[in-house]
């Protein structure tokens, strides 16, 4: 069991990836707002009309590919469901860290994984708080034998 999992606060992880506040049912149907071609998140507005395709072209295609969240999806399963592997040092220093620190923890991970699977950490930084937000959410263990049963 990954104690430092405990230390993660849900409203945090929601600030890292906003689309939480929205999606709060579905982690593929999350990341899809994240992704690419995925679909553009909901958003307010005080003007008439607007075009959002202009407005967000430059947004919507700095989003990563759908690969992208495919292997943070992986990656996230061999940090959280194994005891052996890369990711031994990273999840000691994970424990060192406070419930007060969920972005360290947070921004460690989407570091740790992005330099895996050559990634800059912002870019994945929201796809990892998706995956942790449906963990504390859920159960670890439940996670780990849907993760298992997938692959």
């Amino acid at each position: 069991m990954n104690t430092w999992l405990a230390q993660l606060d849900e409203v945090e992880l929601q600030l890292l990836a906003p689309i939480l506040f929205f999606c709060r049912e579905n982690q593929e149907q999350a990341a899809s707002y994240l992704c690419k071609d995925g679909p553009i998140s909901p958003i307010a507005s005080a003007q008439e009309t607007i075009d959002i395709k202009t407005q967000y072209y430059d947004v919507l295609n700095a989003r990563p590919l759908k690969v992208v969240w495919e292997s943070v999806k992986k990656e996230m399963s061999v940090l959280v469901c194994s005891n052996k592997g890369h990711y031994a040092e990273l999840k000691h220093s994970l424990e060192e860290l406070s419930r007060s620190d969920t972005d360290k923890i947070v921004l460690t991970i989407a570091s740790a994984i992005g330099n895996t699977i050559g990634e800059q950490a912002d870019e994945i930084t929201g796809f990892c708080a998706i995956i942790l937000y449906f963990i504390i959410n859920g159960s670890e263990a439940s996670y780990c034998a849907d993760t298992r049963r997938s692959t």
